[in-house]
């Protein structure tokens, strides 16, 4: 889509997680699948640190006990993390909360034209097992969690969505197929008919 386009301009999506996706795309429609290229209208100015404060205070709040006691415990990032969140104030979780519900109304209305949405679930292929994330996209040096550009946003709408592999002759590439709220069985029969079309796609 646009906004994949744009991010693999601007590095931030590798070319062959786009090639990956675009062919599996194809390969669906041959087998009968109406697809229309078109982007959600996400709300203007959000980005997903916007919504960091609920996942940073959430962990200070479900595990800050246990990493009080032993630190030693918990891989460095989530220390930071819940380390960040024990400093969150009110104000930013609530207004981290307001940015999930603006999500939620934005994606609900365009989920009343459509059935489904396909999109990349990562921008990159797999990384390493040994690392927290990968090290660089599309040639760009990036943080840890620069891998989550494509599903935090629809964790926040409530929405399903299961990601499915769309590749088979690289290192794995994700197709993520995502409906509106409650439609859960549709997401599951929409992955399971993608899986027998994509099992005989070609390489």
């Amino acid at each position: 889509t646009h906004d994949v386009q744009q991010l693999v301009a601007r590095g931030l999506v590798e070319e062959l997680e786009v090639c990956g996706v675009e062919h599996a795309v194809a390969t669906l429609r041959r087998s009968g699948w109406n697809i229309m290229a078109e982007d959600p209208v996400w709300p203007a100015g959000l980005s997903e640190g916007d919504l960091m404060p609920l996942q940073m205070a959430g962990l200070a709040a479900l595990h800050g006990a246990a990493f009080q006691r032993d630190r030693d415990r918990f891989d460095p990032d989530i220390a930071g993390q819940i380390e960040r969140g024990f400093a969150m104030t009110g104000a930013q979780v609530a207004q981290a909360l307001e940015a999930g519900h603006l999500i939620r109304r934005s994606f609900a209305a365009f989920m009343t034209r459509y059935d489904l949405l396909l999109c990349p679930t990562a921008p990159c292929v797999a990384w390493p097992i040994d690392r927290l994330g990968p090290s660089h996209i599309g040639g760009v040096a990036v943080t840890p969690r620069a891998h989550a550009v494509f599903t935090p946003f629809f964790n926040h709408a409530l929405t399903p969505a299961i990601s499915i592999p769309c590749q088979r002759d690289t290192l794995p590439i994700g197709l993520q197929i995502v409906s509106r709220r409650g439609a859960d069985r549709q997401v599951l029969r929409a992955a399971s008919e993608a899986e027998r079309a994509l099992a005989e796609m070609p390489s």
